[in-house]
């Protein structure tokens, strides 16, 4: 797994259009913070925006404002999937993936793309056909490495007899535990497949675990996401937790406690329980 020269962390980038709406003197202020954290891993897609119907700003917006020191990180961006009129548009097409490729190294301003990530996969589409035009896009030098997002076990096991998968990218935290449950975690680990857990703060109606947790903060004395946080550093040195905020008091405590605290195994065990 040639992961040594990437962050613990990631930075999910889709907040500063979603939240800040472009602000280009708070963007450049919180991202120029997130690098000068060390973390060199920046999330995005090739459908992030302001809205639905905003392709691409997100890129664009990223290559503004950080200029040439983009080529200095490791970016990882996706394709396969936009939404249109708020309604979900899924293409693992030849001919679009190489299109929206070309577009995104065009919008980050970029000669490759560190990491291309199938944003969602087409069941109806050949995964013989994807990973030939996978390695069409490596064998261009326009993509370093190839990884899969909102992937299911068996299909990740399938891209894998075709294509080398660098990595994967799953919602993750201990209110989504599917992916330790169904052994999907191991399989990466077995495999030398990084693991980028997204959603790592959101929450269901689980309210056993709520409880546990909000118990667990007063413990460690923090929060109940730093505990979400710290239970998925747990399951492994491969897995790779996308943070995203827009503030530095909350970017700082996530890497604070992400180098310096750890859950005691009782408690790692009760919330894998629940």
């Amino acid at each position: 797994m040639e992961n040594n020269n990437l962050s613990k962390l990631s930075y999910g980038s889709l907040i500063l259009s979603s939240k800040l709406q472009e602000d280009i003197s708070q963007s450049t202020d919180i991202i120029n913070y997130v690098l000068d954290s060390g973390i060199n891993i920046i999330d995005t897609a090739y459908y992030y925006g302001k809205n639905s119907d905003d392709i691409g700003s997100n890129e664009r917006f990223l290559s503004q404002i950080l200029g040439d020191r983009i080529k200095e990180l490791n970016i990882a961006t996706k394709g396969g999937y936009y939404l249109k009129n708020n309604v979900s548009v899924i293409n693992n097409k030849k001919e679009f993936l190489i299109d929206s490729c070309n577009l995104s190294l065009k919008n980050l301003n970029l000669d490759q793309i560190y990491l291309y990530q199938l944003h969602v996969f087409d069941k109806n589409e050949s995964i013989d056909n994807i990973t030939d035009t996978i390695n069409f896009l490596k064998n261009e030098n326009k993509i370093k490495y190839f990884g899969l997002s909102n992937i299911e076990l068996m299909e990740l096991h399938n891209f894998n007899q075709k294509s080398q998968i660098y990595s994967v990218q799953n919602k993750f935290n201990p209110f989504f535990q599917k992916d330790l449950k169904t052994g999907f975690l191991e399989y990466c680990k077995d495999n030398n497949i990084i693991y980028f857990a997204y959603g790592i703060f959101n929450k269901n109606n689980n309210t056993l675990l709520d409880n546990l947790l909000n118990d667990l903060s007063k413990k460690y004395n923090t929060s109940s996401e730093i505990i979400s946080l710290l239970w998925i550093k747990s399951k492994g040195k491969h897995i790779i937790p996308i943070i995203s905020s827009t503030k530095k008091e909350n970017i700082n405590k996530c890497i604070f406690s992400y180098n310096n605290l750890n859950l005691d195994e009782e408690d790692i065990l009760r919330i894998d329980r629940i």
